[in-house]
């Protein structure tokens, strides 16, 4: 499952930047609280969280989603 479910066309691009930087958030909080914080698997989702930038238009905002899948996917994949 994609980590930003909705459909990019229905939201305008104040809409989509707030629910992204909000998903950027909460997925650092929610691993930050399950890894030890010297933890490196931390540090690469921290490169793809400061990757975020609130100017972004939709073509970067899909990359940027699809990098923060894959390495939410690669996370998750250590902590099992």
């Amino acid at each position: 499952k994609e980590f930003y479910s909705f459909t990019y066309k229905n939201y305008s691009m104040d809409t989509l930047i707030e629910r992204f930087d909000s998903k950027r958030r909460q997925t650092f909080l929610a691993l930050f609280e399950l890894l030890p914080p010297n933890h490196p698997a931390l540090q690469f989702v921290k490169e793809v969280v400061d990757e975020f930038d609130k100017k972004m238009n939709i073509q970067e905002l899909e990359k940027w989603s699809k990098s923060m899948n894959s390495v939410i996917s690669d996370t998750i994949a250590i902590i099992k």
